[in-house]
């Protein structure tokens, strides 16, 4: 299509109005959460395709897994390997989400596991509520990691910028 008309301006306003759609579905809170379960709490679904090469989130999902399911193995480890996660993760990021929404929640999940690190070793009565913030955090990512690449793949191009 080489022209905007009229209807493409009304649905973008319903786009707008409605939600952000992707191929042709609008994607509601309840989509994105539709991964939830009763015993996690928390997204455990894949990203795009064109993010499964980004390691560090690989690790940091594997780390969400294990402590939702109650393997605190990972909590033993240094904290020089939860660093070296987190700093993977925001340094390796790809280009197509790299931006500062996404930047300040890995760094508030980041927060959250050292904090749950450091309940677990204290036996701490805060760990429930630090591991289930920690998994919310996690989920808030994707979220935005999601909204981020639909956002993106809606970008609309005025053919002729001098009709302004």
């Amino acid at each position: 299509q080489n022209d905007v008309g009229k209807q493409d301006f009304l649905d973008a306003v319903d786009r707008i109005i409605g939600g952000l759609e992707k191929k042709n579905k609008i994607i509601s809170k309840k989509d994105i959460f539709k991964s939830f379960t009763s015993d996690t709490n928390f997204i455990v679904e894949d990203l795009d395709e064109s993010l499964s090469n980004w390691n560090g989130f690989n690790e940091l999902k594997e780390f969400i897994v294990s402590i939702s399911k109650g393997d605190y193995q990972t909590l033993d480890e240094s904290d020089e390997t939860t660093k070296d996660l987190f700093s993977l993760l925001v340094t390796k990021i790809p280009s197509t989400i790299d931006n500062p929404s996404i930047v300040a929640r890995i760094k508030v999940t980041e927060t959250l596991a050292y904090k749950l690190k450091s309940n677990f070793k204290n036996k701490s009565t805060e760990f429930e509520k630090t591991k289930n913030n920690l998994l919310n955090s996690y989920s808030n990512v994707l979220f935005q990691i999601k909204k981020t690449l639909e956002k993106e793949s809606q970008k609309i191009v005025n053919p002729n910028p001098n009709n302004l």
